[in-house]
């Protein structure tokens, strides 16, 4: 899964298009995007769903692993294998609804782009990498001088 700026998504169907060809399906969530999530579910995961952070933070719920956490003692494998948050610098804010979305969204793993320089106040990057690593380290003020890693 990529989430990225409405802006970006378009680009970035393009780019897997020309980079990827047919070899994997893109679902770019451009309109009704109900439908294109599901479709992105019923094709058991492959391929690539290239969704807004507006539109995942309205519709994180579609993600969620079903009630019963497992079926027969084998639990259910997350939704998503790779979650790449492009323009990830909008993620400064640890109460923000989109970051409890992204870091509630099932994902085995995730990658954190931006092109925009990270400021000197370590605080906000580990806002942004905690959707990256949300069980990695407790970021704490007292932590964040010890354990920060870019």
């Amino acid at each position: 899964m990529v989430a990225c700026p409405t802006s970006l998504v378009g680009n970035w169907d393009n780019e897997i298009r020309r980079w990827v060809g047919d070899g994997c399906a893109t679902f770019a969530v451009k309109a009704e995007p109900k439908v294109t999530i599901k479709q992105f579910l019923q094709h058991r995961h492959k391929g690539v769903l290239i969704i807004s952070y507006d539109t995942q933070r309205r519709y994180s719920k579609m993600f969620e692993p079903p009630k019963s956490a497992s079926f027969g003692g084998v639990p259910h494998p997350p939704s998503v294998d790779l979650l790449i948050c492009d323009e990830a610098h909008k993620l400064k804010n640890a109460d923000a609804a989109l970051t409890k979305t992204l870091n509630a969204l099932p994902a085995r793993k995730r990658i954190l782009l931006s092109g925009t320089p990270m400021q000197n106040e370590l605080g906000g990057a580990c806002v942004r990498r905690r959707p990256a690593s949300p069980l990695l380290l407790p970021f704490t003020a007292s932590s964040q001088h010890r354990y920060f890693l870019i």
